[in-house]
């Protein structure tokens, strides 16, 4: 991140608590804050400054709750206070040359750790630029969604922007009468792709485990499937499901719980797929 500009200067706001993932805020009159635009909060008793984005936001009794919240740079030392509020807009520099265009379930866009997916791949490797429909808190385009699924990724693959890589990440969340069908969708969208763009690469990441074991057979059964499949030679797959369960302890050490993987888990994938492509 660099560049910070004032857009509007929203006043001043009480701030009932703090987490490191979410805001209490009272008296909010007509505050109007929007998801994934980027806040500054100054502290008025010792001027301390503090950047954050946040996802959703509910609003009850007088109060505005956000949630999913992210903090650049650094997060709050205090918890709670009167604070001035500003809407700011951080300059993101894309400098990268290789396009990754990103087709992924909420686990690579939309639970806590994994909206910082594409900045921590970017920390790793500055020559990629992410291309999607959508932006992540950070300003990192994809195509995705909570609830993207095999059927969306077939019914939006003909109408993807050019890239030089697909990243395909679906098929964790099928359901034993959907596999089937889950890998058709796969394959219909993989030939699509191909059709319109046979220069790119596609790349497939087989489903991550899970450590509770009726989720974790259901998983294993899907890629059973996909591995009896015989994708074209444009297509790299990775089974990142196997190279998890190869790491001890792999319960604990890459997740937070049953479906969510932790920072630790993110970093260990981006590093097999960045040294596997490139």
């Amino acid at each position: 991140m660099s560049e910070l500009t004032l857009t509007k200067d929203l006043g001043e706001i009480n701030i009932e608590n703090i987490e490191y993932n979410a805001i209490t805020i009272s008296n909010i009159q007509n505050l109007d804050l929007v998801p994934k635009k980027h806040y500054r909060i100054k502290f008025l008793k010792d001027g301390a400054e503090y950047i954050f984005t946040f996802d959703s936001k509910k609003i009850r009794d007088g109060k505005i709750n956000l949630i999913y919240v992210v903090w650049f740079f650094s997060e709050p030392i205090q918890n709670s206070g009167r604070a001035q509020i500003e809407e700011v807009k951080l300059k993101r520099e894309d400098k990268g040359y290789i396009n990754i265009a990103m087709l992924t379930e909420e686990m690579g866009c939309c639970l806590m750790n994994g909206r910082s997916f594409r900045l921590k791949w970017n920390q790793v490797n500055q020559d990629l630029k992410f291309v999607g429909n959508k932006k992540d808190v950070y300003g990192y385009n994809y195509y995705g969604g909570k609830n993207f699924d095999s059927d969306e990724l077939l019914r939006i693959s003909p109408n993807l922007e050019n890239a030089d890589y697909y990243i395909i990440w679906t098929g964790r969340k099928s359901l034993a009468n959907e596999r089937n069908k889950t890998v058709n969708n796969i394959k219909g969208a993989v030939e699509i792709i191909h059709e319109n763009n046979s220069k790119a690469k596609i790349v497939l990441l087989y489903p991550v485990p899970s450590p509770v074991k009726s989720i974790d057979d259901n998983i294993l059964e899907t890629i059973k499937l996909l591995k009896k499949e015989s994708f074209k030679s444009y297509v790299r797959v990775i089974d990142l499901n196997d190279k998890i369960r190869s790491n001890k302890n792999w319960e604990s050490k890459f997740f937070k719980y049953d479906y969510a993987l932790s920072d630790k888990g993110y970093e260990f994938i981006i590093k097999e797929i960045n040294e596997t492509l490139f």
